[in-house]
């Protein structure tokens, strides 16, 4: 019965030991996800200032050529058209920018969850080869009180083969 628990528990280790490789490696790769698309946040983040900053500019070379009364109305609609073309180009990035913020957000809860899971096996694993040191221990005792009685049946039969002599 205590080799039948010895084999039980063995079991339970081996099975998390796969449960702590999985977590592993779904860990690397999700902390690998959060980095290339934090890298890919740093770059939408650089067009989508590019873009701002480009937006900026235009809308103040249109106040000084307004100010200077040199734009025609045909001008002004396609500086119109322009101005627009840079506020659907920002709008884009700005999205796209949210969007992988949402995403770096959503797996780093995974990867947090994923933490917190491979500690609670990491804990039961402990608790587990605890139980089964002490089954082994168990099935050492036992096997050295086994020899005991052997040693005793051994003496006796010597003793009682000395006085059956005597």
């Amino acid at each position: 019965e205590v080799n039948k628990n010895i084999n039980k528990a063995k079991s339970n280790v081996e099975n998390y030991k796969k449960l702590i490789k999985k977590g592993f490696s779904e860990k690397l790769f999700l902390e690998k996800y959060i980095k290339k698309k934090s890298t890919s946040l740093i770059k939408v983040t650089a067009l989508k200032d590019s873009i701002k900053n480009k937006k900026s500019l235009f809308l103040s070379n249109v106040l000084i050529s307004r100010y200077k009364n040199t734009y025609s109305k045909k001008e002004d609609n396609i500086l119109r058209i322009i101005l627009e073309n840079y506020q659907s180009l920002y709008d884009n990035y700005n999205n796209n920018y949210l969007e992988i913020e949402n995403d770096i957000k959503k797996y780093q809860n995974m990867l947090g969850n994923l933490n917190k899971s491979l500690m609670n096996i990491e804990l039961s694993l402990k608790s587990k080869s605890i139980d089964l040191e002490g089954l082994i221990a168990e099935t050492i005792i036992t096997g050295i009180e086994k020899q005991k009685n052997i040693l005793q049946k051994n003496k006796i039969q010597e003793k009682a083969n000395k006085i059956k002599l005597l």
